[in-house]
C-alpha cells in the first residue's frame, strides 16, 4: 500500500525524448491546456518511450522516434 501523496512514480523515466507539436490557431491558455493535457493522458505509454505528438484541431497523429 502506498501512503497518500507518495509519489509512485518517482523511479519511472522516459527512455526517450517526446515532443508534442500543437497545430491551431486558438492559443488561449484554457484551449491549449485542454488539447495537451488530455493528449499526455492518452499517449503516455507512447511518449515514455519517445514520439512526435502532433495535435491538430481535428485529429491527433502518433510517430514513435526516431522517424
Amino acid at each position: 500500500m502506498v501512503p497518500v501523496g507518495e509519489n509512485t512514480n518517482k523511479d519511472k523515466k522516459a527512455k526517450k525524448p517526446s515532443v508534442i507539436h500543437v497545430r491551431t490557431q486558438n492559443i488561449t491558455v484554457e484551449y491549449l491546456s485542454k488539447m495537451v493535457i488530455s493528449s499526455i493522458w492518452t499517449y503516455t505509454e507512447v511518449s515514455e518511450k519517445g514520439a512526435l505528438i502532433v495535435i491538430d484541431e481535428d485529429k491527433k497523429r502518433i510517430r514513435i522516434l526516431p522517424l
